[in-house]
């Protein structure tokens, strides 16, 4: 069962409640200063802070901490080699941290995204079901009303392999 939009963005924002929190006014390392900056740039905080939601900062272990500061200073340093270069990578990496260090599902994370129109309205499995669905219809002439239809259909077929080639 699918559970509703209102009862996933709940999920999300009991998760983030109940976090410990870092004190982000306090005396933190620049390890924590950094990921603070990192947390407060993500998709994440971006969803809250459109629902007029305050996002407390989590404490993080050393591991999770490493991990995030490793990011945000690879992103740092391809961004001063080239201030125009593609962190896009960088930037879905940290939000993929983020989303762990909060406890969110791939759920979650997806619906976060869908609702910020960072993603398409059909995910993988649905495109992946899409595609298994046309090609049963593919095998089965009886399935395709007349020629015309199933020219259309190979053609979108055709542009779908393509894509989950490339992708």
């Amino acid at each position: 069962m699918v559970d509703s939009k209102a009862s996933i963005e709940q999920s999300i924002m009991d998760k983030i409640r109940s976090r410990g929190t870092l004190n982000v006014n306090g005396e933190n390392s620049p390890g924590e200063a950094r990921c603070v900056n990192a947390i407060l740039s993500s998709t994440l905080a971006r969803w809250c802070s459109l629902r007029g939601e305050s996002m407390p900062i989590p404490r993080l272990s050393a591991e999770e901490e490493g991990d995030l500061v490793r990011l945000v200073d690879e992103m740092q340093a391809v961004k001063a080699a080239d201030p125009a270069a593609d962190t896009l990578h960088l930037e879905v990496a940290i939000d993929e941290l983020v989303y762990d260090h909060y406890g969110l599902t791939e759920e979650e994370d997806t619906a976060i995204e869908r609702s910020l129109g960072l993603i398409h309205q059909t995910d993988e499995e649905e495109d992946a079901a899409i595609g298994r669905a046309m090609n049963e219809a593919l095998e089965d002439p009886e399935n395709v009303a007349d020629d015309r239809s199933r020219a259309e259909f190979e053609e979108i077929m055709r542009k779908w392999r393509e894509e989950e080639l490339a992708g």
